[in-house]
C-alpha cells in the first residue's frame, strides 16, 4: 500500500514538475522575444509608409515601439526644383530633429507596430549617426 501512495505522490510531482517548466519556458521564450534593442544604439525604423526614423529604442511590446532622440530624412529639393524628366536632379536630404516642428511635439514617438516594416541597428560610423553627432556637438555649444 506505501508503494502505491509514494508512486502517486511522485506522478504528482513530476508532473507539477512538467508544468512549471512548460510556464517557464513560455515565459522565456515570451520575454526574448521582447528584447529591446540596446538603448545606447540609434536604430532606423522603416514604416510602410516609406519614413524613416531614426532614434533610440526606449521600450517596446507587442503593440508599439517608442522612440526617443528622434531624427527623420527630410528632402530640401522644392517642387520647383525637380523635373521628373532629369537624369541629374539631386536629391538634397538634411536630417531633422524631432521636435523643431512648428506644431512643437516631443522628443518622443510611440509608433504602432503594424506600421513598421523592419528595425536595422545602425553602426557607429553611419553617415546618419555623424550627423547626429554634429547635431548634438552644435547644441552643446
Amino acid at each position: 500500500m506505501k508503494i502505491v501512495i509514494r508512486g502517486k505522490y511522485l506522478l504528482l510531482a513530476l508532473l507539477v514538475l512538467v508544468i512549471l517548466v512548460i510556464i517557464g519556458g513560455s515565459v522565456y521564450l515570451y520575454l526574448a522575444g521582447q528584447k529591446l534593442a540596446s538603448q545606447d544604439t540609434y536604430q532606423a525604423v522603416f514604416l510602410i509608409n516609406g519614413q524613416v526614423y531614426f532614434g533610440k529604442i526606449i521600450e517596446q511590446n507587442r503593440e508599439n515601439v517608442m522612440l526617443t532622440a528622434v531624427y527623420y530624412l527630410q528632402n530640401k529639393t522644392t517642387t520647383a526644383d525637380v523635373n521628373i524628366n532629369s537624369s541629374d536632379s539631386k536629391n538634397d536630404w538634411t536630417l531633422v530633429k524631432l521636435g523643431s516642428e512648428f506644431h512643437g511635439p516631443t522628443d518622443q514617438m510611440v509608433i504602432n507596430r503594424d506600421n513598421i516594416l523592419f528595425i536595422e541597428e545602425l553602426r557607429s560610423d553611419s553617415r546618419v549617426i555623424q550627423a547626429i553627432s554634429q547635431n548634438l556637438n552644435q547644441a552643446s555649444q
